[in-house]
């Protein structure tokens, strides 16, 4: 039998080749897979972040601030979460959202 862990982690590197290369769909087809089969919490946010990642690539600001928002909750003290999420704020207008969320990313990390 396949080891699952191995199956995800392959899964989770195709998903991520797939959005370098601009493959959106596909990319959120295999991230939607992984979400479905997350075998624990750490998983499921690297889909939830992937989800993410590729609704602000396709002008969906308010889905990706959701989705950004959900794995923050579980990951607060990443500068790189608060970067994406302060984007996607930036992209609906929310300003002072925005705003609060870069100030946020260069308090975790100097320099960000």
């Amino acid at each position: 039998m396949p080891d699952a862990n191995i199956e995800i982690k392959e899964l989770m590197d195709q998903a991520q080749r797939l959005m370098r290369q601009g493959a959106f769909a596909e990319a959120e087809e295999l991230f939607q897979t992984l979400l479905a089969n997350a075998p624990t919490a750490p998983d499921e946010m690297v889909a939830l972040e992937g989800l993410a990642l590729i609704a602000l690539e396709k002008d969906d600001a308010a889905k990706a601030i959701e989705l950004f928002e959900k794995v923050m909750a579980s990951t607060p003290e990443r500068a790189d979460l608060h970067y994406n999420l302060a984007n996607a704020y930036a992209a609906t207008g929310r300003f002072d959202l925005a705003v609060e969320a870069y100030q946020g990313a260069v308090a975790r990390e100097d320099g960000f």
